[in-house]
């Protein structure tokens, strides 16, 4: 799942910025 958000900006607007700043 992180990585989808570190590989794409589109998972950040998936994921509440709180999941994206621990990824």
């Amino acid at each position: 799942m992180y990585a989808v958000i570190m590989a794409g900006g589109k998972g950040e607007r998936l994921w509440p910025k709180s999941t994206a700043g621990k990824a």
